[in-house]
């Protein structure tokens, strides 16, 4: 439905320009240019229309995955001790039991 918008556009657009033509008020550099700028729009349209949901879904699915990841690691209880390695004293790999 939206190509079929786009082409609609499209053709009003040149069908408009080719009517400028015929009463001497375009030349022939201004009727390329006008193609041009429409062909940028449409394109910018087409770029903004789909990459934009694709960009929100991909962030989405990434968000998905980054939490999955990061409940499969076991949770911290507090309980466990852990050991912190100091080289600044006497050792280079002094450890301290918390």
């Amino acid at each position: 439905m939206l190509a079929t918008v786009c082409r609609h556009i499209i053709i009003i657009a040149f069908m408009a320009i080719d009517d400028f033509r015929k009463l001497d008020g375009l030349s022939g550099s201004d009727i390329y240019n006008a193609g041009v700028c429409l062909a940028y729009l449409v394109v910018s349209f087409h770029a903004q229309f789909f990459t934009i949901p694709l960009l929100l879904i991909n962030s989405y699915i990434s968000a998905q995955l980054h939490l999955t990841i990061s409940k499969l690691r076991p949770e911290y209880d507090g309980d466990d001790l852990y050991e912190i390695v100091d080289g600044s004293e006497e050792s280079s790999t002094k450890k301290i039991d918390v």
